[in-house]
């Protein structure tokens, strides 16, 4: 059960880089408008949102977002996307160089813990049957994650400026009640994308009697079926070779995808390799 008591947490901390990726990784069959984080504020019923896309753009977005018991629409008329993500404090996203929205603050009817946001399909450009993602809130990333998730310092003082941001007078977009959640009838109602059959990466035996040493990180897109869609090398301190062999074992792995409330949605898990040499 999600704990209701984790509130006041969500105020200083908004989603760690990591979980951003996941929220934002893009490929053919993804949104190209995506959720990018979600973030609490004091007043208890207003939340700040933002978004990404992969290019430079101005678009009207429809909003859905989610508590355990309720879920609700915004509808955000010509949002800009025009912030380069260099600009983001989370290292992962910065090689990403896409384009952010400034926040954009969304207010419920009624005060209310949201875990979750997506941006829905709908952007002229979108291809059809695009799978959208979600972005989480720290609530529902420390249940999915327990003692493991651990908000990094960029993404903990980028919250405190926005919350800092927030007044009586700042501009907000009003949300709609949607429905009910209907009660959760799965054991898991929220799961991180992770492998089912893990293969390893080959370490040449010429690169390892050379002393070749590196840790790449590779994010793969998953479709909500876990087929995958992308992959990406996020970084690497290893050899272009090393690098290579990393990359096959990413796509000869099979995956999970992520899920939300009960059900399976686009995602990206973060495939990383350490090819290390034995301590002496």
């Amino acid at each position: 059960m999600i704990r209701r008591a984790l509130r006041p947490a969500t105020v200083l901390a908004i989603v760690a880089g990591v979980v951003l990726l996941w929220a934002a990784r893009a490929d053919a069959a993804t949104c190209p408008v995506r959720t990018q984080s979600l973030l609490a504020m004091p007043d208890g019923k207003t939340y700040a949102v933002l978004l990404n896309s992969d290019i430079k753009r101005t678009a009207d977005v429809r909003l859905t977002v989610y508590s355990t018991e309720w879920s609700y629409t915004i509808t955000l008329p010509a949002v800009p996307f025009a912030r380069k993500m260099p600009d983001n404090p989370y290292p992962l996203m910065r090689a990403l160089a896409r384009f952010t929205t400034d926040p954009v603050f969304v207010t419920l009817p009624r005060a209310d813990l949201l875990i979750a946001a997506r941006a829905d399909p709908g952007v002229g450009d979108a291809p059809p049957g695009c799978n959208p993602t979600y972005a989480y809130t720290l609530e529902l990333d420390l249940y999915r994650f327990g003692e493991k998730f651990v908000p990094s310092a960029g993404s903990s003082a980028e919250g405190r400026v926005i919350v800092a941001s927030f007044n009586s007078a700042t501009p907000k977009a009003p949300a709609s009640v949607v429905a009910a959640q209907p009660e959760l009838a799965c054991a898991e109602p929220y799961a991180i994308a992770h492998t089912l059959r893990m293969t390893a990466a080959n370490y040449p035996v010429d690169q390892r009697a050379n002393g070749e040493t590196g840790v790449v990180v590779i994010a793969v897109d998953l479709s909500p079926a876990g087929a995958i869609e992308n992959t990406n090398i996020v970084s690497s301190t290893a050899n272009d070779a090393l690098t290579q062999e990393a990359l096959k074992a990413a796509k000869a792995t099979t995956y999970a995808p992520e899920l939300f409330r009960c059900q399976p949605v686009a995602s990206t898990y973060l495939f990383r390799v350490g090819f290390l040499l034995p301590q002496s």
